[in-house]
C-alpha cells in the first residue's frame, strides 16, 4: 500500500476561492485549537470508525463476514444510538495494478459511521476506539470548506472591473487559442466536487454530464449504481451540515448550487465556448459531472466529501477536481483518493490559500494528488497560495472571471460582479480547475494517457516562470495548455514516491529515504537534495541512484551529518528508458543541533490525537551510573534512553492501554534506584490507571493500582494529570498521588460520572482514607495538582483545582481550589464567583518569600454567558486572601494562560510569576501585581504555547525562560530576563509538543533540552554554551521537578510571629473587666519538655504584641505587656492589670445604643471577626508560635469587679492534662466561660 504522510490533528479551512475562511456555525461543529490558531472542526456526536478486515490471497484487506456483528458489539459498548455504512455503494473494479488500489475498495467496505447522543466527547470516544484490537482506524467526521478573498473595492471601477490587464488573462498566458486547436476535451467527463452547479446559467448549457443509464423522475435506481434519479449528479451533504445536523442523511438527486463556488469552478472548467456570450472554459467541450460534497455555506464533513470521491470515480469520471480542503488529516478521505485513483481518475486539487506550506492540508497533500499553487496576470506567486515541496504546478489564480450562479452569496459579499451572470474572484480554488480543464484537454486528444503519464505532460510542459527549474512557489512552473497538447513522444508510465521521510521532518546526522517505483519500462532512479531558499535556484546535489523498482524500498540511508541545519527539498527521479522521467519531492530540515544519537522513533505515525498536553519528558538518572537517562512516552509505550540515544535494556514497555500523563520519576521503595510512574486511561476490563515500573522495565510490585472500588465498573476510567509523587505524612515512604475520571453513560446515554482523588503507598496499596469521591460532574476536568506543607506543621497536604466550562444549564458550581490533608479531609476550599468563567492551572511558591506558600492561577473572567470575557491574575495567600495588588487584569487578552511558572528574573529575593497568555503575549509580574520590566513581551506565534520551564544558563544575562509554540510549525524559543529573544538559542522544530525539559545529562559541563514531539520523535539538542553551566533551577521540567509536585520548597524560614486572636464570652456588667492569664503548664513544660519554668524565666510564657491599642481603657493596661503568662501584672504594666487584658466586642451595635462603636476606629465595639453575639471580650496580638507546644498554648479568664477566675474545663482534644482553655497559635479561637468545648478554632 502506498505510504502516506501522516500529518497528527490539525485543522483550518482551506483551499478555495478567496482567502479566508467561509464560516461554519459554531454552534454545530466541536472545536478544537487547530495548529494554525483556528479552530478544528468536526460534526458532534458522530465518529467515523474502520475495522480491520481478513488479508486475501493478493494481500488486500477483505471485509470480515463478523463486520456486523463486530460494529454492533463496538456500539452497544460505547453506547452508539445508531451505526452505518459510510459506503453503501461500491461496484467499481480497480483498474490500476498497486496494492493500494486492489485493497481500496474491500477497506471502504469496512468504514462505518457511530451516532451517539447528544454531549458525547467525540475526542474521548475517537481515542478509545484506537484501542480497539479490531479497529484500523476511527476519526471525527472533519468538516472542510471553501475558502475565498474579497477583492479590495478599490480595485474595482469600469473597464469590466478595472483591473487593467484581459479579463480572461489566464487562458491567454496558457495559450489557449492555439491549445483548442488540437483538442477541446469532446467528452471528457469531469467531475466538481464542491457546492454544485446553477444548471440555469445560460453559459454552462449543453456542458453537463448527463447519466444516460438512468431514467429521469421514476423513482427507480435504472442503472443500479445505487442512487436513484441520478441524471446530472448527486448532493451528498444537502443544504446545510447544521440542519438537520446529520450530513449526508438525507442525499439527494438535486446538486444544485446555493452557494455560486461550485458554479464559478465548473465555469473555469467548461463554460460553453463559441457561444457569443460571456466567457469560455479551459475545456469547452468537456462534460461536468455536478457532485456536491460541501453545503450551500462551503463546508462539508469527510464522509459527504469520501462519498462524492466515489460516486465521481464509479460513474466514469476521468477528472475529479477538489477545490476543497482542510487540515484533517481524514484517514477516510485517504481511502477514498486512493480509490479513486485505482478507478483511473486524474486527481486534482487546490493547495490552499494560507500562504503556508502545502504539505498540511488534505486532500492536496496527498501524493497521488496534482497539487496546484496560485499565480496572478504577472506570473507570480499570489501571497495567499500555499507553496512548500508538494507543489506540482501553478496555474491562474487572481482575479479570475467566470460564472456567477443564481441566488449567490457572492455577490453580496464584496466580490466583483461582472455584467449580470458573472463573478470575478482569487484563489487556489480558481487555478485547480484551470489545470483539471488542461487535463480533460489531454485525455479528450489521447484517452489512453494514465494519471501519472497526465502529470508528467501537464508538470513538464508548464511555463518555468519563476526560479529556473522546479520551485516551491509555482512547483514545475505555470501551465500552457499549448505546449501540452504538442507534447511529443510517450511519457513515461511511473508512479514515484517518497514514502520516508514525512514533510519537514526534523532529521539528525543520518536520515532514511524509501519510496516507490512502480511502472513500464522503468530505467533508473535517482535521489538528490538541495539546500531550499525562496528566492534562489535550487542546486540539486544526487545522493544515490539505482535501478530497483518496488513500493516502500529503502533507497539510502542519507548522510547528512555536514549539512548546515537548514530547510533541504528531497527529490526522487525515476526514469524510463526514453530517458523520460517522473519525480517526487518533500521538503526536510535537517538539524545537526541535535545531540548525536538524535532524534528518536516512538511512532513513526506520529502520536495520537489527544494525548499531548501532559506527554512531559524526563531527564533523572535512573541506576546510580552518574548519567541520566531519557524517560518519556508514546501512546502504548514507556520509553527510556541514554544520552547517547541507545534504549535502556528493558525498554521500550508496552501497555495494553493508551498512556495519557507522565512520567513521574521517584524511588519508591528507598532502594537507591528510581521507579517510572505514568497515568493510563482503562476501562471495566483493565487494571487501575497508575503504572509503575522499575528500572529495568519490570512492573514494580503491587502495580498498576488505583482502581476505585465500585459495585457498579466504569466504562472509561481517566488519568489526565502527571501522577504526584512525595511523602506526604513525614515518614519517609513516598506516596503517589493521582486523580480520575469515573465515567459512565446512563440509560439515556448522557455522559455522566465522578472525579476521585487517590493517594497509593509505596507498595500500591490505597492510604487509608483514599481514594476519596470528590464530587459528581458532568463535563469538567480536574485541572492542577500539587503536594505541599502549607500549614508547617510537617505533613504535606494536596491542593487540587477543579474547572467546569459553561453548561447549556448555565455555570456550573464546580470551580475551586481545594486543600486535603494527608487522612483526606478537606482543610480548605475556596470557591470562585460567577466571575470565574475558566481556570487551567495554578503553581504554588513561597513568591513573597516569608516562609509561606502563596498559590497563582489566572482565569477568564465574566458575568454572564452572553457577556465578554477577560482574563485576570490572582495571587493568594494560603487562607485564600487575595495579596495587595490582585487581580490584575490583562488589556485586550481573553484566552486563559497556556502555560505559568515561577521564577527569579531579577536575583532579588522575591519570585516573578512569568505567563503565557492568549496566543502570543509573555507577561511577568511582581508579587504586588505590577509588570516587570521588560513586560509584556510578544513571543514568536507558532500555535498556541503550551508548559514551558525555566533554567539558568551562566553565560547569559539572569534566568533563560524556555517556551514553545505548539503543533505544526513548533519552535523552541529562548528568552532572557527582560523579555528578549536568544535568537542564537532557538529550534526549529516544525511539529507541536508538550513541555520540554532541561539538564545536563552527560556532565559535560553543557546543558540538553529535550522534547517529545507530535511526530513521534524525541528531539534532544545540546545548548551552545560554555562549559560550568549550572543545573537548572526552579521550574526545569512539567509541574516544576521530576516528582511533578508543582511547588518550589521554600527555603525561608518561617515568620514565627503570627496573628492570633482569641474571644471568651463572659455576661459582664458595667465597669466590670476580662483578663487572661496562660501559656503552657508548668507542670507539664517541666515534665514533659524538660523546661524549667518559674516566675522569673518566662520559659512557660509566650511573647506576644498588642494589635489593639485604640480603647482608652485597656490600653494603658498592655503598655508593659509583652508575654501571656501566670504570673499578673509584669514589672513594666500596670498594677491594675490583672493579667493581659481583652476588649469587649459585638457583632452588631444597635442604634438604640447612641453612637455607633467599632474595634477597628475606637478599640472595643462592633467587629466583623465576631460572628456570635456581644460580650465576647477579645484579644487580637501577634504571637510568637515558635514558644508553644504545636502551636497549643492554654488560657483562663478572670473578671474583675465581678466573678473572678474562670471555672476549670474538660477541653475535649485537648494536647494534654489541663482545666484551661486550649488554643491555637496564628488561629482565630473562641470560647465560652465556664464550657469545655470551644466555639471555633479556625484560620483567620
Amino acid at each position: 500500500m502506498f505510504s502516506r504522510c501522516r500529518f497528527r490533528i490539525g485543522s483550518k479551512a482551506l483551499a478555495t476561492g478567496i482567502v479566508g475562511m467561509l464560516a461554519f456555525p459554531a454552534a454545530f461543529a466541536q472545536n478544537v485549537q487547530s495548529p494554525l490558531g483556528d479552530e478544528l472542526q468536526f460534526v458532534p456526536n458522530q465518529v467515523i470508525v474502520r475495522l480491520k478486515g481478513e488479508p486475501n490471497k493478493n494481500g488486500a484487506q477483505s471485509p470480515s463476514l463478523r463486520s456486523n456483528s463486530a460494529i454492533g458489539e463496538l456500539s452497544r459498548k460505547y453506547k452508539a444510538k445508531s451505526n452505518e455504512k459510510v459506503f453503501k455503494n461500491l461496484p467499481g473494479n480497480a483498474s490500476r495494478v498497486t496494492s493500494a488500489s486492489r485493497s481500496a475498495k474491500s477497506a471502504l467496505e469496512n468504514v462505518f459511521i457511530l451516532k451517539f447522543s447528544s454531549d458525547t466527547d467525540v475526542r474521548e470516544i475517537v481515542d478509545t476506539l484506537r484501542t480497539e484490537s479490531n479497529v484500523d482506524y476511527a476519526e471525527p467526521n472533519y468538516i472542510y470548506t471553501t475558502s475565498y478573498t474579497p477583492n479590495d473595492p478599490y480595485f474595482g471601477s469600469f473597464n469590466s472591473w478595472g483591473q487593467g490587464f484581459d479579463d480572461l488573462y489566464g487562458l491567454k498566458k496558457m495559450s489557449m487559442e492555439n491549445a483548442w486547436d488540437n483538442s477541446q476535451g469532446n467528452g471528457v467527463v469531469t467531475a466538481v466536487i464542491d457546492t454544485g452547479l446553477d444548471f440555469n446559467h445560460p453559459d454552462i448549457q449543453g456542458q453537463i454530464w448527463i447519466n444516460s443509464d438512468e431514467i429521469a423522475s421514476n423513482g427507480i435506481d435504472d442503472d443500479n449504481n445505487g442512487y436513484i434519479d441520478d441524471v446530472y449528479g448527486y448532493d451528498f451533504i444537502g443544504e446545510s451540515i447544521s440542519s438537520p445536523l446529520n450530513p449526508g442523511a438525507n442525499p439527494d438527486n438535486d446538486p444544485t448550487d446555493g452557494h455560486g463556488h461550485g458554479t464559478h469552478v465548473s465555469g473555469t472548467i467548461s463554460a460553453t465556448g463559441n457561444n457569443g456570450a460571456g466567457v469560455i472554459g479551459v475545456a469547452p467541450e468537456a462534460k461536468i459531472m455536478v457532485v456536491k460534497g460541501l453545503d450551500d455555506s462551503g463546508s462539508g464533513v469527510a464522509t459527504s466529501l469520501a462519498n462524492a470521491l466515489i460516486y465521481a470515480a464509479d460513474n466514469g469520471a476521468q477528472v475529479i477536481n477538489n477545490s476543497w480542503g482542510g487540515y484533517g488529516d481524514s484517514s477516510l478521505i485517504h481511502d477514498a483518493l486512493e480509490y479513486a485513483y485505482g478507478q483511473g481518475s486524474v486527481l486534482i486539487a487546490a493547495a490552499g490559500n494560507e500562504d503556508r506550506p502545502a504539505a498540511w492540508p488534505h486532500p492536496s497533500n496527498h501524493p497521488l494528488v496534482i497539487s496546484v499553487a496560485a499565480v496572478d496576470q504577472s506570473d507570480v506567486r499570489a501571497g495567499f497560495s500555499n507553496w512548500g515541496a508538494k507543489i506540482d504546478v501553478g496555474a491562474p489564480g487572481t482575479s479570475i472571471l467566470s460564472l456567477l450562479a443564481a441566488d449567490s452569496g457572492f455577490s453580496q459579499s464584496g466580490n466583483r460582479v461582472v455584467g449580470q451572470n458573472y463573478l470575478e474572484i482569487d484563489g487556489t480554488s480558481m487555478a485547480a480547475p484551470h489545470v483539471s480543464g488542461l487535463a480533460a484537454l489531454l485525455l479528450a486528444q489521447n484517452p489512453s494517457l494514465n494519471q501519472e503519464q497526465v502529470r508528467h505532460i501537464i508538470t513538464q510542459t508548464a511555463d518555468d516562470v519563476m526560479n529556473p527549474g522546479w520551485d516551491a512557489m509555482s512547483g514545475h512552473g505555470r501551465v500552457n495548455a499549448e505546449s501540452a497538447l504538442n507534447y511529443v513522444g510517450a511519457p513515461p508510465d511511473i508512479l514515484v514516491q517518497i514514502t520516508s521521510p514525512e514533510p519537514w521532518s526534523a532529521k539528525g546526522h543520518s536520515q532514511e529515504v524509501r519510496g516507490t517505483i512502480v511502472g513500464t519500462n522503468v530505467s533508473h532512479y535517482e535521489l538528490a537534495y538541495a539546500h531550499y531558499t525562496p528566492d534562489h535556484q535550487l542546486a540539486f546535489v544526487t545522493i544515490t541512484s539505482g535501478t530497483a523498482e518496488g513500493e516502500d524500498q529503502l533507497l539510502s540511508q542519507w548522510d547528512i551529518s555536514s549539512l548546515p541545519s537548514a530547510l533541504y527539498i528531497l527529490r526522487l527521479r525515476a526514469f524510463n528508458t526514453d530517458g523520460r522521467f517522473n519525480e517526487s519531492r518533500v521538503m526536510v530540515r535537517v538539524d545537526n543541533q541535535l545531540k548525536p544519537g538524535w532524534a528518536q522513533v516512538i511512532s513513526e505515525n506520529g502520536h495520537s490525537f489527544g494525548y499531548r498536553i501532559n506527554r512531559a519528558i524526563a531527564f533523572e538518572d535512573l541506576d546510580n551510573d552518574g548519567t541520566k537517562e531519557v524517560i518519556t512516552f508514546g501512546d502504548f509505550t514507556v520509553n527510556v534512553w541514554n544520552a547517547s540515544g541507545q534504549p535502556r535494556p528493558g525498554f521500550p514497555v508496552t501497555l495494553p492501554t493508551p498512556v495519557l500523563a507522565g512520567p513521574t520519576i521517584t524511588d519508591l521503595n528507598n532502594d537507591g534506584f528510581k521507579e517510572i510512574v505514568v497515568s493510563v486511561w482503562t476501562d471495566a476490563s483493565q487494571a487501575g490507571p497508575v503504572w509503575a515500573f522499575q528500572h529495568d522495565g519490570s512492573i514494580a510490585p503491587g502495580f498498576p493500582a488505583g482502581r476505585p472500588a465500585q459495585n457498579q465498573a466504569p466504562t472509561e476510567l481517566f488519568n489526565q494529570a502527571p501522577v504526584i509523587a512525595s511523602d506526604l505524612d513525614g515518614d519517609g515512604q513516598i506516596e503517589l498521588i493521582y486523580n480520575i475520571k469515573f465515567q459512565q453513560q446512563d440509560p439515556d446515554l448522557n455522559r455522566k460520572g465522578q472525579h476521585w482523588l487517590g493517594v497509593l503507598n509505596a507498595d500500591g496499596s490505597s492510604k487509608s482514607g483514599y481514594p476519596l469521591l470528590m464530587d459528581e460532574y458532568h463535563s469538567y476536568d480536574i485541572v492542577h495538582m500539587s503536594a505541599v506543607d502549607m500549614d508547617h506543621d510537617g505533613k504535606k497536604g494536596i491542593i487540587v483545582g477543579v474547572n467546569s466550562p459553561p453548561s447549556q444549564t448555565g455555570f456550573s458550581a464546580y470551580r475551586y481550589l481545594r486543600y486535603y490533608d494527608v487522612n483526606g479531609n478537606v482543610k480548605r476550599e475556596f470557591t470562585f464567583d460567577d466571575k470565574v468563567f475558566h481556570f487551567r492551572d495554578f503553581q504554588v511558591a513561597d513568591f513573597t518569600r516569608d516562609g509561606n506558600y502563596e498559590i497563582f492561577f489566572s482565569a477568564s473572567v465574566r458575568r454572564t454567558t452572553s457577556d465578554e470575557s477577560s482574563t485576570q491574575g490572582y495571587l493568594i495567600d494560603r487562607n485564600g486572601n487575595l495579596l495587595p495588588g490582585w487581580p490584575v487584569g490583562y488589556p485586550d487578552i481573553v484566552d486563559t494562560q497556556n502555560g505559568t511558572i515561577a521564577v527569579n528574573l531579577d536575583g532579588d529575593p522575591q519570585l516573578e510569576i512569568v505567563e503565557v497568555v492568549g496566543r502570543n503575549t509573555m507577561m511577568a509580574f511582581e508579587t504586588d501585581g505590577s509588570m516587570v520590566n521588560g513586560f509584556p513581551t510578544d513571543v514568536v506565534n507558532k500555535g498556541f504555547p503550551t508548559e514551558f520551564i525555566s533554567a539558568n544558563i551562566a553565560d547569559s544575562s539572569g534566568t533563560v525562560l524556555i517556551g514553545n509554540g505548539t503543533y505544526w510549525e513548533g519552535g523552541l524559543h529562548f528568552y532572557d530576563n527582560l523579555g528578549n529573544e536568544i535568537v542564537d538559542l532557538y529550534k526549529d522544530v516544525d511539529t507541536g509538543f508538550s513541555s520540554p525539559a532541561v539538564s545536563d545529562l552527560d556532565n559535560d559541563g553543557r546543558l540538553e533540552v529535550g522534547i517529545n514531539a507530535l511526530d513521534g520523535r524525541v528531539y534532544i539538542w545540546e545548548l551552545d554554551t560554555p562549559s560550568g553551566v549550572e543545573e537548572p533551577t526552579e521550574w526545569p521540567t512539567l509541574w516544576g521537578d521530576n516528582q511533578r509536585t508543582n511547588v518550589i520548597p521554600t527555603d525561608v524560614e518561617i515568620n514565627p510571629w503570627q496573628r492570633t486572636v482569641v474571644f471568651i464570652y463572659g455576661d459582664t456588667q458595667s465597669g466590670q473587666d476580662m483578663f487572661v492569664l496562660g501559656g503552657i503548664d508548668h507542670n507539664y513544660a517541666n515534665t514533659v519538655l524538660g523546661r524549667n519554668c518559674d516566675t522569673s524565666n518566662f520559659e512557660c510564657s509566650i511573647p506576644i504584641r498588642h494589635l489593639n491599642l485604640l480603647n482608652a481603657t485597656t490600653a494603658p493596661w498592655k503598655s508593659g505587656d509583652n508575654y501571656l503568662d501566670w504570673y499578673g501584672p509584669e514589672p513594666a504594666q500596670s498594677t491594675q492589670a490583672m493579667g493581659t487584658p481583652l476588649d469587649w466586642t459585638t457583632n452588631l451595635w444597635p442604634d438604640s445604643w447612641g453612637t455607633k462603636r467599632t474595634v477597628s476606629v475606637d478599640g472595643f465595639g462592633e467587629t466583623p471577626l465576631n460572628r456570635w453575639g456581644q460580650h465576647y471580650w477579645m484579644l487580637d496580638v501577634e504571637m510568637d508560635c515558635s514558644k508553644t507546644v504545636n502551636g497549643w498554648f492554654e488560657v483562663k479568664s478572670y473578671i474583675s469587679g465581678g466573678p473572678g477566675w474562670e471555672a476549670d474545663v474538660d477541653q475535649p482534644g485537648r494536647p494534654w492534662d489541663s482545666g484551661n482553655h486550649f488554643a491555637q497559635c496564628g488561629k482565630l479561637n473562641a470560647f465560652r466561660l465556664g464550657e469545655s468545648a470551644p466555639v471555633t478554632i479556625e484560620d483567620l
